[in-house]
């Protein structure tokens, strides 16, 4: 096992020149980046955090940007969610307890994110 801790993993990409892999974090609605080679190899950093609904999938676009999918996991119930990083990583750790409180709404997009994005910033809600 390479990585442990994660939240419900869902969707894993090769870069453009294979030196990193992206993975999709669902239950923390963010993607990271696992280094391959290089002076990084083994490292994982956030390629994008604070997705405005859960990545469920990613693709490599041909100009080394990635498609990503995304499920709409958001309620007024849950919006609370969204506001800090310590309250998705505790609805990760009790999936449970997310059924309970929300009736997922069925709503999907996909999302571009270039690979220079900077992990501090968020994708604009529509």
């Amino acid at each position: 096992m390479l990585l442990d801790g994660l939240g419900f993993t869902n969707g894993v990409a090769l870069s453009k020149y294979e030196d990193y892999l992206v993975f999709c974090e669902t239950w923390k609605f963010r993607c990271c980046k696992y280094w391959l080679k290089g002076e990084t190899k083994g490292e994982t950093e956030t390629l994008i955090e604070n997705l405005p609904g859960g990545p469920d999938n990613i693709n490599l676009a041909p100009d080394g940007s990635f498609w990503i999918a995304l499920l709409q996991l958001r309620s007024e119930r849950l919006e609370f969610v969204h506001t800090s990083k310590a309250s998705k990583h505790f609805l990760a750790a009790f999936p449970k307890l997310f059924r309970l409180i929300n009736p997922i709404y069925k709503k999907a997009s996909v999302v571009n994110v270039a690979t220079g994005w900077q992990d501090n910033q968020e994708v604009g809600r529509s």
